[in-house]
């Protein structure tokens, strides 16, 4: 269980990484047009 908990923190921060991506992509997007 312990070994299993680094793995779900790195996937967290990877889901976070790829929100904050789509929302710079979707801000800018909205700034282009």
């Amino acid at each position: 269980m312990e070994a299993e908990l680094p793995l779900v923190v790195v996937v967290m921060e990877v889901v976070m990484f790829s929100n904050s991506l789509e929302e710079k992509r979707s801000s800018v997007a909205i700034v282009a047009s």
